[in-house]
């Protein structure tokens, strides 16, 4: 039952003209820019600059713990509030990319829609 559901939905999407799901060397690679990559990669993206952020705090806190404790103290005091604001920072700014993803694509749609009747 559930493949025949999802026959009937990319039958439909293909339809309406809506184009399938490419993979990632294909996507980037698309001259006409038809497909999106950023918004299908967003959780990478994200852990990915997550993870660069905790590796530059650990490398301030070694770092400050090698010339000094007190600056050692002074740089993990300074590197956990600075990776929070990192978190937030990249979050609001991936939100922001995949809000005008989804601007971009639903404008497609209603341009497409438009010249078809």
């Amino acid at each position: 039952m559930a493949n025949v559901a999802f026959e009937t939905h990319a039958a439909h999407a293909t339809e309406l003209g809506m184009p399938g799901e490419t993979g990632l060397f294909e996507s980037l690679f698309d001259l006409s820019f038809r497909e999106s990559v950023g918004k299908r990669y967003v959780k990478l993206l994200y852990a990915l600059h997550l993870f660069l952020g905790l590796v530059a705090a650990i490398v301030l806190a070694v770092n400050g713990f090698q010339s000094s404790p007190a600056q050692g103290l002074l740089a993990l005091v300074i590197a956990i509030p600075a990776l929070f604001l990192w978190a937030l920072y990249v979050r609001v700014a991936l939100e922001v990319l995949v809000a005008v993803f989804g601007i971009t694509e639903n404008l497609r749609r209603a341009i497409d829609d438009s010249g078809r009747h």
